[in-house]
């Protein structure tokens, strides 16, 4: 009897590019770009903004047009998106509130992403 060989393929069809904008993620940058190629792969791009503080006195939430968190991080991705990291390649910016970890399950399955790929110094929990 005859062996056959099969192989199956990885299948990437969404990448997952977590940024804070340092040094750090930024040396992710190249991974991402070359497995977005090679799988021909869209890049979800994503933030997480600091949340909002807690305070003593419950107030309405504060709408995100005037938290200086949100706005920082809106100026920080477009500035990043200005140096064209992806070009040629389908690519999707997120800003999403709150620490990147309790954020992270949602933005994979929001955007059904198969790879997640990073940066990191070290010095933190993710």
């Amino acid at each position: 009897m005859p062996v056959t060989s099969t192989s199956a393929r990885l299948s990437i069809r969404n990448i997952l590019f977590t940024t804070d904008f340092s040094a750090a993620s930024n040396a992710a940058l190249p991974y991402v770009e070359a497995l977005a190629k090679w799988f021909q792969a869209k890049v979800v791009i994503a933030h997480s903004a600091a949340a909002v503080p807690a305070l003593a006195l419950p107030l309405e939430p504060i709408a995100l047009d005037m938290d200086p968190e949100w706005e920082s991080a809106k100026i920080r991705m477009k500035e990043f998106l200005d140096h064209r990291p992806f070009a040629g390649l389908e690519s999707e910016p997120v800003i999403c509130r709150g620490e990147v970890g309790i954020a992270l399950p949602d933005l994979i399955k929001d955007h059904q992403i198969d790879l997640v790929v990073l940066g990191t110094h070290g010095r933190e929990g993710v």
